[in-house]
């Protein structure tokens, strides 16, 4: 799991925020749970300050409705999931292409041979091919 800060982040905190988080490990443990709600709490007041300065601000951080996808948002977010859930969401992210793929196949390609299917499959990854296979069979 990569460790990218959002947009957001790095917009509330600074060096000194990055500073005190990355000496947390090595202070006391009653001392870091103190740090720990502080840190959380400048983080708090940055953002409310954030918003106050321009209410605009975070306009940057946001995708118009035709910018972003939902296969653009299960993208960013596999980054952030356990090993288990990104190798899901691959297999999600993988489903809904070759779906994309076969119905912009069906579109068009009404009418066409059996060829045209061949073709289609020789473009896909092993998996891919396995997935639409799959999906074929069901139809």
């Amino acid at each position: 799991m990569e460790n990218n800060p959002s947009t957001l982040d790095t917009l509330i905190q600074n060096q000194h925020l990055q500073m005190i988080k990355a000496a947390l490990p090595y202070i006391n443990l009653s001392e870091q749970r103190f740090l720990s709600i502080y840190i959380k709490l400048l983080e708090l007041r940055n953002t409310f300050q954030l918003y106050d300065q321009d209410p605009d601000t975070l306009s940057a951080c946001s995708l118009q409705k035709e910018d972003g996808t939902m296969l653009d948002m299960l993208r960013d977010i596999k980054a952030f999931c356990p090993k288990e859930e990104q190798e899901t969401i691959e297999q999600i992210l993988n489903f809904i292409q070759v779906y994309q793929m076969y119905q912009s196949y069906q579109n068009a390609a009404e009418g066409v041979g059996p060829d045209t299917v061949e073709q289609l499959k020789g473009m896909l990854s092993p998996e891919q091919r396995s997935v639409f296979e799959t999906y074929l069979s069901n139809m």
